[in-house]
């Protein structure tokens, strides 16, 4: 399975949809869901803040995290697959449950063991400026 060029890529795919499911104030989130695509320890690195993570401190980040979204999605430019890690540049919508929407543009790189599990999750985003104005 994991010697199939595509298959980190559908774990990639898998995980943005896991988050449009997972990630709102309104859905369901339990430490077996986590289990579905995470390994049982992983790194997570967002604007260069690096957090050891595991299924019960990242369940406790995430909790939090999604309390005030309504939903989430993202429009990936592209999948870049370098052995068992997949570059996403895209743009992230957050729609807040008071109703605003921020959107991000972000660089995401996922690693996986050779099971399909993150163990590396690195992110590196900004306010999306559309009209290319310095923030």
């Amino acid at each position: 399975m994991e010697n199939d060029p595509s298959f980190f890529i559908s774990r990639a795919k898998r995980l943005l949809e896991w988050n449009r499911e997972k990630l709102t104030n309104r859905s369901s989130l339990s430490i077996e869901d986590i289990e579905e695509l995470f390994a049982a320890e992983f790194i997570v690195i967002a604007n260069g803040r690096k957090y050891n993570a595991n299924y019960e401190n990242y369940y406790e980040f995430l909790n939090e995290f999604r309390s005030n979204i309504a939903s989430l999605d993202y429009t990936v430019q592209e999948y870049i697959r370098m052995e068992s890690t997949v570059v996403m540049p895209l743009t992230a919508k957050v729609t807040r449950t008071e109703g605003k929407v921020e959107l991000f543009d972000a660089i995401m790189l996922i690693k996986f063991n050779a099971g399909g599990k993150i163990i590396h999750w690195q992110e590196v985003y900004s306010i999306h400026n559309p009209a290319g104005e310095s923030i």
